[in-house]
């Protein structure tokens, strides 16, 4: 299974890795969102401006658990709903799971998908080559000296 991401141009000006996916909204089918590939968040987190459309499917986070980054705390709610990448050949793939969602913009105007998806695929992010890809089993790479 291949899922092909692309690079980027973010409102900032610079240009990241990211993966689009769809996340299902009750008042619409689905929301299109890029997500930045962050290989260093230990969760997928969405950015505020989603809340919205997808508060009434917000469940109970555990007062125990924090999300912190770079920036310091930040507050979030729990989605339960699949996050749905499309194929190279354009059949949908769904990765289940509970995802944070901020809950005040100032926190990220970003949505990044982290380990808790990125661990399912080898992930490639090539920069000079202009690839984002995320493997799964049928499809491998191989490294080569030149």
């Amino acid at each position: 299974m291949q899922i092909v991401g692309e690079w980027y141009l973010f409102d900032d000006g610079t240009v990241r890795p990211v993966v689009r996916a769809r996340v299902a909204s009750p008042a619409e089918s689905s929301i299109e969102i890029p997500l930045l590939i962050d290989t260093a968040a230990d969760c997928t987190v969405l950015s505020a401006d989603l809340l919205p459309a997808l508060r009434s499917m917000m469940v109970s986070r555990s007062p125990e658990v924090t999300l912190s980054g770079i920036g310091g705390g930040a507050d979030y709610l729990l989605l339960k709903t699949p996050l749905i990448f499309t194929r190279d050949d354009g059949q949908p793939v769904q990765v289940r799971g509970q995802f944070a969602i901020f809950t005040e913009p100032a926190s990220s105007d970003l949505s990044a998908v982290g380990r808790d998806v990125l661990d399912n695929f080898v992930v490639i992010i090539d920069r000079p080559g202009g690839w984002v890809l995320l493997l799964a089993p049928r499809h491998r790479y191989r490294v080569e000296v030149g």
